[in-house]
């Protein structure tokens, strides 16, 4: 899709949010007006239910950057400086929101993905939904698991991690568009999941290759965003699509293995639960992280 087109598509989006914003402002400015990039409603709606007072409505922006620009459109309008209008969007790789606004809350993470793939969400997902709690001689074992594959993922997908981000900061320094977009999913054969191991099969020069940047990083090239990036949580700092990719690989091999009555090296019962790879957002909102800072941001529209 061209850059022209790109651009009317957005402001279409963008004008259909406000229609239907200008609409319902007649709720009341005791509402609050969430703003949302899109596939993260189910987990902030949920939150919002728990942590505002009082009603709530929201308006999917299809992406962060109509997000930002609904944003400055409504704050630019005195008539609505009154309303309650709450902004969410992904940190991702972008570093040029260097003052966050207060009606902004920006992810602690990457995106809103990482709250759900990280032991304390897996713990709450393994007692609630496989039945497994730490009474269990497997409860332990199942953890160690969880922790060590996952630990091995991240090691795998840092490369494609600091890769990507040293091209999203030199477009934004050179403030080019970058000529590629990264699927949610990973390549096919990049990195391969069981239940007994983690295994690489890509390098930098098969990402060069398979993705065709305008200009190909080297290795000395990406060396600061991998340091900056294993200075943090990796669970945290790594793009979160592939962190939702690996959560719901790791729990599909797990329900297998459990409702396999010769195999059953882990959980020891069968379990009754499906993980869709396109609604795991929805359907394990409640298990996921909750950051303080998302907590103290609703709670300041009361």
């Amino acid at each position: 899709m061209k850059v022209a087109t790109l651009t009317a598509a957005k402001d279409s989006s963008v004008s259909v949010v406000l229609h239907k914003f200008y609409l319902l402002a007649r709720k009341g400015t005791n509402v609050l007006f969430c703003f949302y990039e899109g596939k993260d409603a189910p987990y902030y709606n949920s939150r919002a239910e728990t942590y505002y007072d009082g009603s709530y409505t929201h308006f999917n922006c299809k992406g962060k950057g109509n997000v930002l620009q609904a944003r400055t459109i409504l704050k630019a309008k005195p008539e609505y400086a009154n309303y309650k209008l709450a902004f969410f969007v992904d940190q991702d790789f972008d570093e040029e929101l260097v003052t966050i606004p207060l009606d902004l809350y920006v992810t602690t993470g990457y995106s809103i993905e990482n709250y759900y793939c990280n032991r304390n969400t897996f713990r709450r997902v393994l007692t609630s939904e496989f039945n497994v709690n730490e009474a269990d001689l497997e409860y332990e074992t199942i953890l160690t698991l969880f922790d060590d594959r996952l630990q091995k993922f991240n090691e795998c997908v840092l490369l494609i991690n600091s890769w990507y981000r040293f091209l999203r900061q030199e477009a934004q320094d050179k403030d080019v568009p970058i000529n590629f977009s990264l699927d949610d999913q990973l390549p096919k054969g990049f990195v391969r999941i069981t239940l007994d191991e983690v295994e690489c099969d890509y390098d930098l020069n098969t990402l060069n290759i398979e993705f065709k940047p305008i200009c190909n990083p080297t290795k000395e090239e990406i060396n600061e965003s991998e340091t900056y990036l294993q200075k943090n949580d990796l669970c945290l700092v790594l793009r979160g699509k592939y962190q939702a990719q690996f959560l719901f690989t790791f729990l599909n091999l797990l329900l297998t293995d459990a409702n396999d009555r010769n195999q059953r090296r882990f959980v020891k019962q069968k379990v009754k639960l499906t993980v869709s790879r396109t609604q795991i957002i929805s359907q394990l909102s409640q298990y996921a992280d909750t950051p303080e800072s998302l907590k103290a941001f609703i709670r300041e529209f009361n």
